[in-house]
This record gives structure tokens, sequence and C-alpha cells, in this order.
């Protein structure tokens, strides 16, 4: 994803812009989402404003969020551009603010829909392998989910520690991809116009989906990020994105009682002392618990247990991920877990090395230690007679 030109103006004019055929899209505050070519012959999103939203903004702080992008260092502009499709610049009509220009996404964050690129939201990580498999989609195992959220978590954070936070947070106001050469995750925010500054006023007024706000919210800040954040994680794990309530198996078979414990209080909208931090050391590890090879997740059981697929059958047209089926052996699996033992390639993951992984069963010798002893107490008891 390129970062806009240097010769972009932070105000242009709608008929500076060529519009491209087709519509992108459309929703929330747009009345049209379109790509175009800029002033400066490169290529853009224009999200036009809706009526109501035009009534709406307050000129200044979208006018700000322009600036402030252009202040920043080539290295962080460069950094909040990987994350953010950042407003680039004002579309002003008879002086009036009739929309902003943005990056568009990069295409491996755009799925195939019938033949049309549909763009890789968020809340797809909330799908349901029955649903997966009806419309032949991917399908996102656990481990999958916990590393795209922990990239969206760390975009977050990065965003509070330079003033901003998200507001808007809910899992359609992002995309994802994981198609780099080594898995990786990677997230792009989007509708980065509602985001509000730490010390000042936002463009809009706070609004998102009934189902994500925060009880009592006052005003957008940090904590109302992390509480929707909490309940991001949980809905896309428990894959219903209308759950109001934590369902304790199915989160504790991903994560430890502590993380459990930690999610239960952010989602009940309690203030909980260094939550950020504690979660920032979470979702680290969730990122790393998957690799080209295999996923993992942790438990109370195991610091590092083989995740095992429970909707991927041999003949079911599930993709996983959207990855072709391995057919290679994959590399051995580093310590401190087994490595798995070779299986049929009959699932499909994210990246071209990943299998199917397997936990073996220990073998002990105890059992068989113990019936020789009792053996031989008996021969002796009868030699003895």
């Amino acid at each position: 994803m390129g970062g806009g030109s240097a010769y972009l103006p932070e105000q242009v004019s709608p008929s500076e812009l060529v519009l491209q055929p087709g519509l992108s899209g459309v929703g929330g505050q747009a009345t049209r989402l379109v790509r175009c070519l800029g002033p400066d012959a490169e290529e853009y999103l224009y999200k036009e404003y809706t009526e109501e939203a035009c009534e709406w903004l307050r000129p200044q702080p979208i006018k700000d969020l322009v600036s402030w992008r252009r202040r920043l260092t080539a290295e962080e502009r460069a950094e909040l551009d990987r994350r953010c499709a950042w407003p680039m610049a004002t579309v002003v009509d008879g002086g009036r603010i009739r929309g902003i220009l943005v990056v568009p996404a990069p295409a491996d964050m755009y799925e195939d829909d019938m033949g049309d690129p549909e763009p890789r939201h968020l809340d797809v990580l909330a799908r349901r392998p029955d649903i997966a498999f009806r419309i032949s989609a991917p399908y996102y195992e656990s481990p999958v989910k916990l590393a795209v959220l922990a990239v969206f978590f760390d975009t977050m954070l990065w965003l509070h520690g330079h003033g901003y936070v998200i507001g808007d947070l809910h899992p359609h106001n992002a995309l994802f991809s994981v198609d780099g050469p080594d898995g990786e995750p990677r997230v792009l925010l989007l509708d980065c116009d509602s985001c509000v500054p730490m010390s000042g006023t936002s463009a809009f007024q706070p609004q998102d989906p009934e189902i994500w706000k925060m009880p009592g919210l006052q005003s957008f800040g940090p904590r109302s990020d992390l509480y929707k954040f909490g309940w991001m994680v949980v809905r896309c794990l428990q894959e219903n994105l209308e759950s109001v309530s934590l369902q304790r198996h199915m989160l504790l078979a991903v994560m430890r009682g502590s993380t459990y414990e930690l999610l239960n209080s952010i989602c009940a909208g309690q203030e909980v002392p260094g939550a950020e931090q504690t979660l920032r050391g979470k979702a680290a590890l969730w990122r790393s618990l998957i690799s080209p090879q295999v996923l993992y997740v942790q438990t109370d059981d195991h610091t590092r247990a083989f995740w095992l697929p429970r909707a991927v059958t041999p003949d079911s047209p599930t993709r996983v991920m959207g990855r072709p089926t391995p057919t290679w052996p994959a590399a051995p699996v580093p310590p401190p877990a087994p490595s798995p033992a070779p299986q049929p390639r009959s699932a499909q993951y994210p990246h071209s090395g990943w299998q199917r992984p397997v936990q073996r069963k220990s073998f002990s010798v105890l059992p068989v230690v113990a019936l020789v002893a009792l053996v031989l107490v008996v021969i002796l008891v009868i030699l003895a007679a």
C-alpha cells in the first residue's frame, strides 16, 4: 500500500478528481466510496460523506487529522500508513468538506466473492465452520483469530501512544491479511476519520453500533477502546458477533484462566489497573503461537499445546484461510512442543507449510514394570510353599 504523494495538497476540490468506473462500497458516514486519481496522479479512494454526516461534521478536527500525519517524521508516517487508512486530504466543495481521500487497501486484503473482490473485514473471524462450508469460504482457526486480533491491538496501542483513540471500534472497521511470505498477519484500520484526539474534539459525534457501545459512555477514550477490543476477542472466538456473555468453556480451551478473567473484567466495563500493558504481553504471545509449520494455543494445562482443528474433514471443501493443501513435509517444530506426527494432507492452512498438528500420546513403562514385578512375587510365593 502506497502512502500518497508529497504533491497532494491538504485540500482538493471534486473537480480535481478523476473518478474510476465501478463503486467500491458505501455505508456508515459515506454515501459512496469510489476509486479515483488525485491531482498528483496517484490512486486514492474518495469517501464522500452523506448529507447528514456533512451537517454533523466539525471541519477543524478533520483538517487536523490530515495535517497531523504530515507533521510526522518519515518513519512514523510510513508506520501510520502501514497500520491505518488515514485521511490524506479533505475534499472541499463550495467551502464545505464533502469527503476525504484515503489510500486503497492492498489487494491481499480482499477475498474472491463469486468473481468479485470483497474486502476481508475482521468480522469474518467470527465465521462459523458450517457457514464457511456452505459458502465455500475460508474458516479461521482460533490461534489465527488471536494472532490477527493481536496485530489489531498493537495498532490500537500505537495510536494511543500517539495521542489518538479509535473510538468507533468494531470488527467491520478493519481489514486483514495472512498472505505474507511468512504467514504473519497484517491489519489495516479503516474509518480513521472517526479517530479521536485525546486532547481535543472529534470530527463526528460519537456513534457506533449499539452492540459495541460501552455502557455509560460519555466520550471515546482508551478505556472504551479496550472495552470494545475485549468484546471483539470474545465474539470472534465464540463465533457470534451478537454475544453478550462469555462462554467460559470455549475461551478456556484457547487461553489461560488469567487471560479469561482479565477479559471478563474488561467486558464488564470494569476499570482494571494496568490492563493495557497486561494484555499487551498476552497479545505478543498470541502472535507467536502460529508458525509456518503448526498452530498452538496456551491454556492452564499446557504452556504451548497443539491446536487440533475441529471443523475440517478430509472430504470437506472448507478452505481454512484459503491456502492450498501443502504437498511437502512440514519443517521440524521448535521446542518446547514435540514435533507433530505426519498426517494426510486433508486440512488446508493459511501458510503453504502449515499442516494439521497431532498430539502424540506418551508411552509409559511403569505399568509393564509393575506387571513383571507382580509375576515375580507370585513365582516366589509358589516356590516357597
